[in-house]
């Protein structure tokens, strides 16, 4: 189940599909958990017995209403792998914002431009950004890496002052 934007100004429809059919089973006005209520409500208890999966997004009112309506739901409810893997995103740009704060607390520069190769599927990496072997310039103790120009140039380097 999924919903679909129907017109501009947040009119959305709910839609059911059967994945194995290929075909759209079901469609209500807005995206409420009344809205897919009327879905379930038109099966029988076999069919509801039937159901083996529900795949959908996180919208916690077709969450609810499938839970209230499908026997073993909780089991039964698959996330659909956008939203699974948005969540993800968002999960490891906290912990590597959260991480570079504190490795630049103390003058470590390390995750500098990385952002991008954490939040990329390996398979979709630039390939500017695919080596990122770690800066083997020796420093004396106590000094920082360079900081890198705008460019984020991997190894980090000074950037050349123009004119």
């Amino acid at each position: 189940m999924d919903e679909k934007a129907a017109a501009k100004g947040m009119k959305y429809l709910t839609l059911v599909y059967d994945i194995d059919r290929a075909t759209v089973e079901y469609i209500a006005d807005d995206r409420r958990q009344e809205s897919l209520d009327g879905f379930f409500l038109g099966l029988s208890d076999k069919q509801l017995q039937g159901i083996e999966a529900v795949a959908m997004d996180m919208w916690p009112a077709y969450i609810n209403s499938t839970l209230a309506h499908v026997p073993g739901a909780a089991d039964k409810i698959v996330f659909d792998r956008f939203h699974i893997m948005k969540h993800m995103g968002v999960a490891v740009d906290t912990v590597r914002k959260k991480e570079h704060r504190e490795l630049r607390a103390v003058g470590d520069d390390t995750l500098t431009g990385s952002k991008y190769v954490w939040l990329y599927a390996e398979e979709n990496l630039p390939s500017r950004l695919r080596e990122r072997p770690a800066d083997p310039r020796p420093r004396a103790a106590g000094e920082s890496p360079p900081r890198p120009c705008r460019a984020r140039h991997w190894p980090p380097r000074r950037c050349r002052r123009r004119g």
